[in-house]
């Protein structure tokens, strides 16, 4: 726990970065357990507890850019770190990349590669086809220049740089906990 503690004193988010699981495996048997004993609740509050102590305004980008991404890209639980946030770490390494300050045609780049990005895993983790897609890619090019670029990272890409790895273990939890809650809601339909 100290560890976590120590995390949190640097950054409020930094406690998401233990939530990272050598393989697939494992990220299982983390899950499996929690709900084994029925943890996942005081779990889960816990974690927004101190994520929200003194990070709220980063807990609801982090929060809109999850939304968002979901529209267009649904992976499984027991994929890796790296997939389930790949449409943020793309977009963000299209804006430290990217040599071009307007706002709009960053936008249009970033809309550019999640779309190639969703076209290339279609078959698995793509969720909606034609106008919706482009619309939900859309949003969520909007949120990550309007909100996190421009509003948290004031447009410094030195700024996107060092709050990537927060942002994306946010993300990955918050992915992880909207597919927790479905599988609730599956069960009690039965």
């Amino acid at each position: 726990m100290l560890p976590l503690i120590t995390k949190m004193s640097v950054h409020p988010l930094g406690i998401f970065n233990y939530l990272r699981f050598k393989d697939s495996k494992n990220r299982c048997e983390f899950f499996k357990t929690i709900y084994k004993y029925n943890l996942e609740k005081p779990f889960i509050n816990s974690l927004f507890i101190i994520g929200n102590l003194n990070g709220g305004v980063y807990m609801t980008v982090c929060g809109e850019i999850t939304e968002k991404m979901l529209r267009f890209w649904k992976p499984n639980k027991s994929d890796s770190s790296y997939i389930i946030t790949l449409p943020f770490r793309r977009s963000i390494k299209v804006i430290k990349e990217a040599r071009v300050n307007n706002k709009e045609e960053i936008k249009e780049i970033i809309c550019g590669a999640v779309r190639d990005l969703v076209e290339r895993h279609n078959n698995i983790y793509s969720l909606t086809y034609g106008r919706e897609k482009i619309e939900a890619i859309e949003e969520f090019a909007n949120t990550i220049v309007d909100d996190y670029y421009e509003g948290i990272c004031k447009g410094k890409k030195g700024e996107v740089s060092k709050n990537e790895n927060y942002y994306a273990s946010t993300i990955e939890f918050l992915v992880l906990k909207n597919y927790m809650i479905m599988i609730k809601i599956r069960r009690n339909r039965k």
